[in-house]
């Protein structure tokens, strides 16, 4: 049976273009598992009727550790997509640079301010950033909006990003699509 609390912020959650993790960061920095996340698996039937129902894929049934929607029939890569999909290269970009991946996915890790700050002074990840259209007054504002307020980065309570569930599956897509690139 539905939990019809978390099913509200389930809705609120994917009806703001946010995508639900499989885990999520605690207090204390650690990841843990995410009760949302949880909750979707439960009820996956009446979850993923529910949105199709309402005009919307509902997509993380391939078991991928997170669950976002999209309208449906929608098989295209959107604006947002391709920002995510830039953003996340500018990040796996400069942390290639400067130090390992688990700089991005492990609990003592994250992206600090002064690597944003970094990040926002890099000549070459601004004109990456001007071509996709990121749109915003500096990348790391982009990436506040497009990667942390979208659950794919998500915020230690101390400020350093780290890469959620989503984030790490799109970077690795990202790696796979500009494998033959020299980052």
């Amino acid at each position: 049976m539905f939990d019809k609390r978390k099913s509200i912020e389930i809705y609120n959650q994917l009806m703001n273009g946010k995508v639900i993790n499989k885990h999520k960061i605690l207090n204390d920095g650690t990841r843990a598992d995410n009760a949302l996340y949880n909750e979707i698996i439960e009820n996956l039937d009446d979850y993923s009727k529910q949105y199709i129902m309402a005009g919307y894929e509902f997509v993380g049934l391939e078991g991928l550790p997170y669950f976002y929607i999209r309208e449906a029939g929608t098989d295209y890569i959107s604006d947002l997509d391709k920002k995510i999909y830039v953003l996340l290269l500018i990040v796996f970009r400069y942390v290639s640079q400067k130090y390992s991946m688990d700089k991005l996915t492990h609990e003592a890790g994250g992206l600090s301010p002064f690597d944003l700050e970094e990040i926002d002074n890099d000549e070459s990840f601004k004109e990456l950033a001007h071509k996709a259209q990121i749109g915003a007054a500096s990348i790391s504002k982009g990436i506040e909006t497009n990667l942390v307020n979208k659950n794919f980065m998500l915020a230690k309570p101390t400020g350093e990003l780290l890469l959620g569930d989503a984030g790490q599956a799109f970077l690795e897509e990202v790696k796979g699509i500009y494998s033959s690139i020299e980052l």
